[in-house]
């Protein structure tokens, strides 16, 4: 049980070292790159299509971590001839999701803005 609690809040602290705020001065750093840059750092991207004088070019990011489930876990008091014995519920396993879409415009061949939407647009 030590080491589940050890695990998670490790795996805590970490999720909480990223923030939004990095990862929206990462994607602003690529605002006025060429496409052919943006391709060769973060590859060829998921999606794209073209609208206008505008091409929109999609980067998908996921990840899953399964968090083990913990064991019923019981206590006993032991008063005069009698044994009193207290049981803590355990919890079942579930699985921690995170996803991010962002989405680069692009403008003659350069990054003129971008989007993005998920719950794991973090740097």
């Amino acid at each position: 049980m030590r080491s589940v609690s050890i695990a998670l809040i490790s795996l805590l602290l970490l999720l909480g070292c990223r923030s939004e705020r990095q990862f929206q001065q990462a994607a602003e750093s690529w605002i006025g790159r060429s496409e052919g840059e943006l391709i060769q750092s973060l590859g060829v991207p998921d999606r794209s299509h073209k609208y206008g004088a505008s091409t929109y070019l999609e980067y998908h990011y996921g990840s899953s971590v399964e968090m083990p489930g913990l064991p019923p876990a019981y206590t006993a008091t032991v008063i005069g001839d009698s044994i009193y014995v207290d049981s803590i519920p355990g919890s079942p396993a579930y699985t921690v999701s995170e996803h991010c879409a962002l989405t680069f415009q692009m403008r003659a061949g350069k990054v003129y803005d971008y989007s993005y939407r998920g719950n794991g647009c973090r740097a």
